[in-house]
């Protein structure tokens, strides 16, 4: 099964990030994440044996993960071969702190971790077709904001003609702390 683990966020966050999709669907064409759908990735993981999810659902269950601000600073694109990716760039010392202790607990647990840097960012859209001025002309318009993350979760990836299909197999809120450290 394809796995990956993912931030989620409350309503009204979702709502404003489905605000700057809009104004864009107004005007480019894209294949913009359903609103349903909005996250963070911290980990992809591509397939994984089914017997090997309770393993990864342990070490997202005991993450020490709490409910602080991330500051989405910036609305930013790059370009792929089939048009931009449109992306939100979250500002947070606390992620990149929590996701390298997450690489070290998979890592112990035998899980290939990939040794890319992390850049904490949503993205709203792929597949964008925009000219650049009119993009830069977007972004001057985007006021960054702080918003505390709702819950972190395990998702299931199912791919279909119509896009991807999102289930979560395990989520918690983020709001408590844990004492979890990997050794």
């Amino acid at each position: 099964m394809r796995l990956f683990i993912a931030l989620y966020f409350e309503a009204t966050v979702v709502a404003k990030l489905s605000a700057i999709q809009e104004d864009f669907k107004a005007h480019y064409q894209a294949r913009y994440v359903p609103k349903n759908q909005l996250h963070m990735t911290l980990h992809f993981f591509g397939d994984v044996e089914s017997s090997k999810a309770a393993v990864i659902k342990n070490i997202v269950k005991e993450l020490p993960f709490t409910n602080q601000p991330l500051h989405f600073e910036k609305l930013d694109a790059f370009q792929r071969p089939n048009g931009k990716i449109l992306y939100l760039k979250v500002n947070s010392e606390t992620l990149i702190n929590v996701e390298k202790i997450l690489r070290l607990a998979l890592k112990k647990q035998g899980f290939y971790v990939h040794q890319k840097t992390f850049k904490p960012h949503i993205t709203l859209a792929r597949n964008l077709h925009i000219p650049n001025a009119a993009f830069k002309s977007q972004q001057a318009t985007f006021t960054s904001f702080q918003a505390k993350p709702l819950k972190i979760a395990l998702i299931k990836s199912t791919l279909t003609p119509k896009g991807a299909l999102h289930t979560p197999i395990f989520e918690r809120q983020v709001t408590e702390k844990t004492s979890y450290a990997p050794s």
